[in-house]
């Protein structure tokens, strides 16, 4: 059983930037994507009792997770739809935000337990200024293995293509762009495709602007370029305003785009890695589904989806473009270090901070031992 609440959106303290989510669409991580990063010790929260991943008898225990109803989720509805949450001894309780910054304050106060998004400088600042909140496993990232695994989808008005106007990159300078949020890590995948016109996102006109009005903005004209995630950028497709340029994963491939938090209470107890494994049983059957192709587990995975996104069109299933979720929960630690060289390039982040502090890698390593490998 899950409970649902909504909550009005708490004035983050904090800023950790992306509706994205960023995090947003998940796309199965090929299984044999390469080890990126070297792994840090993990932080100094209590080590996860291996044992504690077997459920107690009794009443379930309540994980309060922030969702953005997105696909960057789709670990968590899975495991909700298909038991392996309740298996654990876990009731989630899900509680719906318009941007993964929202979440910040409630999970350094413990109000929520786990949550996630796109990595930030707001969220590099918050823990160098002594938010204790964990970086715990992946909610999304780019995989170039073929068809394609990307987060950010790089759209054009079609107009432009039609009359010319847009032939290539280096044709956007001062055109209108849209991005959900400032210093979050798409920036570095939109430095890296801009980069093959010639461009740097100074020449372009920025507008913050959040995933679901970009698509009537695009309709209406008043956008003329953008990264988006899925189901947004199927739904712009389908309403025929625009065109594909280009995707995340061909300039900035295995970019860590998307993490899972955890609040520094949760993380410390044996529930979390409870809840690491049923997640982890939701990331295997997502690959399942659009990885290896397996027609049973897609039809379970989008029944989920169906259920906890907007996207309530089965048909679009089969036209979106899935971006990563690795089945293991692994991230590509290096990407964290680049992100933090970026802004503070930028000057968005203000100090460089100690990562190894904050990332705890105890629950994935915890829920992989009892689950095996994925294969």
């Amino acid at each position: 059983m899950v409970r649902i609440r909504s909550r009005a959106l708490l004035g983050s303290l904090l800023l950790l930037s992306v509706a994205l989510a960023a995090a947003c669409a998940p796309s199965a991580a090929p299984a044999g994507r390469p080890a990126a990063g070297s792994t840090p010790e993990p932080s100094a929260a209590a080590p996860a009792q291996t044992a504690a991943t077997v459920a107690p008898a009794g009443p379930r225990q309540k994980v309060r997770y922030g969702t953005l109803n997105i696909f960057g989720d789709a670990g968590i509805f899975i495991g909700i739809e298909e038991g392996y949450f309740a298996q654990q001894g876990i009731e989630v309780e899900l509680t719906s935000f318009d941007s993964a910054a929202n979440m910040v304050a409630p999970l350094a106060t413990n109000q929520l337990d786990a949550g996630g998004g796109a990595p930030s400088a707001g969220l590099y600042n918050a823990l160098r200024s002594g938010v204790n909140v964990r970086i715990v496993a992946d909610k999304g990232h780019s995989d170039p293995t073929p068809p394609g695994f990307p987060v950010s989808i790089y759209l054009v008005r079609k107009e432009l293509v039609d009359s010319g106007r847009v032939r290539g990159v280096a044709d956007l300078k001062g055109l209108r762009f849209g991005q959900p949020a400032v210093g979050i890590s798409p920036e570095l995948d939109l430095v890296e495709f801009l980069r093959q016109g010639g461009l740097t996102p100074r020449d372009l006109e920025i507008v913050i602007l959040g995933f679901p009005d970009m698509v009537p903005a695009f309709a209406n004209g008043n956008l003329d370029v953008a990264w988006i995630v899925e189901p947004f950028a199927t739904l712009a497709l389908n309403q025929g305003t625009v065109s594909i340029l280009g995707y995340d994963h061909t300039v900035n491939p295995y970019h860590q785009v998307a993490v899972l938090l955890y609040s520094p209470e949760f993380s410390r107890s044996e529930l979390a890695t409870r809840f690491m494994v049923g997640y982890l049983q939701g990331l295997r059957l997502y690959n399942d589904a659009f990885v290896k192709r397996d027609p049973t587990a897609r039809e379970k995975v989008i029944s989920a989806l169906i259920k906890h996104t907007p996207v309530k069109d089965r048909a679009l299933y089969d036209q979106m473009t899935m971006s990563a979720l690795d089945p293991d929960g692994k991230m590509n630690l290096e990407s964290f270090e680049r992100q933090q060289d970026y802004f503070l390039s930028t000057g968005t982040q203000q100090g460089r901070v100690d990562l190894s502090q904050f990332i705890d890698l105890q629950h994935i390593e915890a829920a992989v031992r009892q689950l095996g490998p994925y294969r």
